[in-house]
């Protein structure tokens, strides 16, 4: 009768695959069971499944690739905003834009997941806005003068003053658009960058200046 063996020790099944030859003795418990099997030991093995060593999948907050960026502005929004020069315009839209029949020659970047204002806030951290040659180089939409649609305020509208000022710049340099012009304007846009605002009038447009 062969002899009995107990091994203690770990048993990791990370990838199951065949191969021509047993592996070699090594220091893992299971690595040892079968070099004791192999020289005729009756082999018994307790373990159980265990996954309380497992570490919580990491996220971007703990392991940032690029330092100030904030976390809503992804790799292509990143090189689009890059990319852009002096002048050129940026399109913050709201749920409900059309962005390839509005902006047809524009970038258009999905973002999904935040609000226009909370957008504007990230982008304003990379983007200097055109104070020196414009007097609103960024502006908000609201309805035409002709649309009988009445707005007062809009969360939206109060964002963008906040991210404005929260940013360094006066609120002042913002503006108001009609929904028409908007439009207009936005044919032009190089990026568009599509987030998931549902407040009406939600777009934003701004101009690029110089750092």
């Amino acid at each position: 009768m062969s002899d009995k063996v107990t091994v203690f020790g770990s048993f990791v099944v990370d990838l199951i695959a065949r191969t021509p030859h047993l592996p070699m003795p090594g220091g893992k418990g299971f690595n040892q069971g079968v070099a004791a099997h192999k020289a005729g030991a009756d082999i018994a093995m307790p373990t159980r499944q265990d996954i309380d060593a497992l570490p919580e999948p990491n996220t971007k907050e703990d392991y940032p690739m690029l330092r100030g960026i904030p976390d809503i502005i992804g790799s292509d929004l990143l090189k689009a905003l890059a990319d852009t020069g002096h002048g050129d315009l940026v399109v913050i839209a709201d749920h409900f834009y059309p962005p390839i029949t509005k902006s047809p020659n524009a970038i258009s970047i999905q973002a999904k997941g935040c609000g226009a204002a909370q957008m504007l806030d990230a982008i304003l951290k990379l983007f200097p806005l055109d104070t020196e040659y414009e007097k609103h180089p960024i502006a908000y939409m609201v309805p035409d003068a002709d649309s009988g649609v009445v707005m007062d305020s809009s969360p939206v509208w109060d964002g963008v003053k906040k991210a404005v000022a929260d940013n360094g710049y006066d609120v002042s340099c913002v503006g108001e658009i009609e929904r028409t012009a908007f439009y207009e304007k936005a044919r032009n846009a190089y990026v568009t960058v599509c987030t998931s605002e549902t407040n009406p009038y939600g777009c934003i447009i701004l101009q690029k200046g110089v750092l």
